[in-house]
């Protein structure tokens, strides 16, 4: 059976944008980073876990590290998981 979603290797061999299946409440939407202002997601981040380093706990400090290591795609996902509304990043 082919599958209706487009996996990140499908996009890599096509030249497209990535766009991979991310499961929202038992369904399966497709999210891209394309339309991300991800330099100022990046930074926000960064002073998330920065202020949470500053405020007590120290090992929030690796977070802030991991954040510039990060794929564009990995950073959206930590936001997503952090909290963050990904609508105010939109460019």
């Amino acid at each position: 059976m082919r599958s209706i979603f487009k996996m990140p290797s499908d996009d890599l061999a096509g030249g497209g944008s990535r766009r991979v299946p991310i499961p929202i409440g038992g369904r399966t939407i497709m999210k891209s980073t394309a339309g991300t202002d991800t330099e100022r997601l990046r930074a926000d981040l960064k002073d998330y876990y920065g202020t949470g380093a500053f405020a007590g706990m120290p090992a929030m400090m690796t977070k802030v590290w991991d954040v510039d290591r990060k794929s564009d795609r990995e950073v959206a996902d930590l936001a997503r998981r952090e909290g963050f509304d990904l609508h105010k990043y939109r460019k």
